[in-house]
């Protein structure tokens, strides 16, 4: 093993920012339709049901579908030029939405963007790992998994600064525009590390394995499934309620999209990175990276952040609401670093950008496709079964014939449509309870299936 891992301190931090700013962009292109909500839906005329098959299913089907072919090929050709070129296809692709004149064309493009977004992790996680020896793996991977909320953060940011100045078609064609450059710094300045460079000393030069040779080893490897679902049900919660997040604040306390994306989705963002960073570096400092305490403090964190989240969805106090939303989303993101760092540690170098993309096509195919989905369809539902009550209009007219309504049919419909929601929101939370148990069974079988995985390399 090379102790001090590839490249020089410097490079390594230059090149783990490299890849964290892609990160960012990459997450600032794929939230940016969950931002932009209210307006999509008002422009197309959609239910939520729909913006969930948008917002969700459009992008998570190539997204998904691609990330083991991508993973596939990456065990065998230049990781760097994989990711530059993933960049430049996702930033072109977020730049059509801009273009987009119909529903089927908008959900045409969030298409493209899911194929181009499917070349990132799969080979930035193995470049990382090639990178930075084992004890600092955890850490870096954390770092580099703050780019989520970084993305969510600036991604917000950006839409309540230049609220009511920049439409949503053009918000679009601007952030896509700002990832060409950052492509092309990766493609001319990031290295490609040598595989298997910083794991233990005495290993096989690895070679990739055949899918079926990765299957088997993965189907020895619990803590590789427990983690997989623990990440899948995490996913269908966040996507799925954060997605929905800023109409939920649009039709319950009256807010602009500009307004809740700066002042409310924005900070909270921040919330979430610091968790993500102090998670890392919890493992890394005090707990010299072990995985298996990662993944328990994964759990315990998925609990509280669950509670802080039900308390704000159903607070009336709007000067609640912030602070139990910014807990929550503290806590939501513990799991990154050690979900990432245990899969790569209980798998076999030759194995490990597959068991990624493994890994990520179970979690985007059922977290991000049919999260998005999901909350929509319960507040569909719960928003008709609220107007039949009160005696209202029924959906489908609130919908598209709203300039036919009077003043209290339209009240009706904004009632139901915030009732609906909120509701919806409400008990998919409570998913983050299975995702939580998943994660400390991970915990317990951890140390065992690490222990064969680093056998199996001296052998």
């Amino acid at each position: 093993m090379h102790n001090q891992g590839f490249g020089s301190a410097g490079y390594r931090g230059y090149v783990l920012g490299a890849l964290l700013l892609a990160y960012i962009l990459n997450f600032v292109d794929r939230i940016m339709i969950g931002i932009l909500a209210e307006p999509i839906i008002e422009h197309f005329g959609l239910s939520d049901s729909q913006f969930g098959l948008l917002s969700g299913v459009a992008f998570a089907v190539f997204y998904s579908a691609l990330g083991i072919p991508i993973a596939r090929l990456s065990e065998h050709v230049n990781r760097v030029y994989i990711i530059g070129t993933a960049i430049l296809l996702w930033s072109l692709m977020t730049v059509l939405c801009g273009f987009a004149s119909s529903f089927w064309m908008l959900f045409a493009f969030r298409l493209g963007v899911g194929i181009g977004e499917a070349g990132l992790t799969p080979p930035a996680n193995s470049l990382i790992s090639d990178y930075f020896k084992p004890s600092a793996r955890t850490r870096a991977l954390a770092i580099y998994s703050t780019g989520i909320t970084l993305g969510m953060f600036l991604a917000n940011l950006f839409v309540g600064l230049t609220g009511g100045k920049v439409d949503w078609q053009q918000t679009f064609i601007i952030v896509g525009l700002a990832g060409i450059p950052v492509g092309l710094l990766i493609l001319f300045s990031v290295k490609e590390a040598p595989r298997g460079y910083t794991d233990p000393a005495g290993s096989a030069h690895p070679t990739p394995a055949s899918l079926r040779s990765t299957l088997q080893e993965l189907a020895s490897k619990p803590t590789f499934w427990a983690v997989t679902m623990g990440g899948t049900a995490t996913a269908f919660v966040g996507y799925g309620t954060g997605n929905f997040t800023i109409s939920f604040l649009v039709r319950n306390f009256d807010l602009s999209v500009a307004q809740a994306a700066l002042y409310y989705m924005a900070p909270l963002t921040l919330g979430g990175a610091v968790g993500t960073w102090l998670c890392g570096l919890l493992i890394g400092r005090f707990a010299g990276g072990r995985n298996d305490i990662g993944l328990r403090l994964t759990a315990i964190s998925l609990v509280l952040s669950a509670i802080f989240y039900i308390s704000a969805f159903n607070s009336s106090n709007t000067q609640l609401i912030f602070p139990l939303l910014m807990l929550g989303n503290f806590f939501h993101y513990w799991h990154m670093g050690p979900m990432y760092g245990s899969v790569g540690a209980v798998v076999s170098t030759r194995v490990r950008a597959t068991a990624i993309a493994i890994l990520l096509f179970v979690i985007n195919l059922i977290g991000y496709g049919l999260g998005p989905l999901f909350v929509g369809w319960l507040s569909d539902r719960f928003a008709a079964a609220q107007l039949v009550s009160s005696s209202g209009p029924d959906l489908a007219t609130c919908l598209s014939s709203s300039a036919m309504l009077g003043p209290d049919q339209l009240s009706l419909c904004s009632a139901a449509s915030a009732y609906g929601l909120r509701t919806a929101i409400t008990l998919t939370i409570f998913v983050f309870f299975i995702a939580a148990f998943c994660f400390a069974l991970a915990s317990l079988r951890f140390n065992r299936d690490a222990h064969i995985t680093v056998q199996s390399a001296e052998s």
